[in-house]
């Protein structure tokens, strides 16, 4: 996902919106579908991104602020998705429907 994808979850989920998802791990990389690198900050430092954790807590994951399977797995079965830890196109897909109507 990208940008726009970025900013909708930070307003929905109450987090600072700049359309960035940052401090990713680049080892999380390989469960992400060509993630946007306007949206993405794979430098791996601090504590991940406030986004990531905020849509772990929402899902009742740990929050550590990292995007990686175990997270991607839990939103999958939010979303009533294929259980398999990567963020596909039909996983992206059937986030941000779901961010669309949240924002509805």
């Amino acid at each position: 996902w990208g940008t726009h994808t970025t900013r909708l979850l930070q307003q929905i989920l109450g987090t600072p919106v700049d359309g960035k998802v940052s401090n990713q791990d680049p080892a999380q990389k390989k469960y992400l579908l060509r993630p946007d690198a306007g949206a993405w900050d794979f430098t791996g430092t601090g504590n991940g991104s406030d986004l990531i954790g905020a849509m772990q807590r929402y899902v009742g994951e740990e929050d550590d602020g990292f995007m990686g399977k175990k997270t991607i797995m839990a939103w999958q079965k939010f979303l009533g998705e294929k259980v398999d830890g990567y963020m596909g196109e039909d996983t992206v897909g059937a986030l941000q429907r779901w961010a669309n109507k949240q924002a509805a």
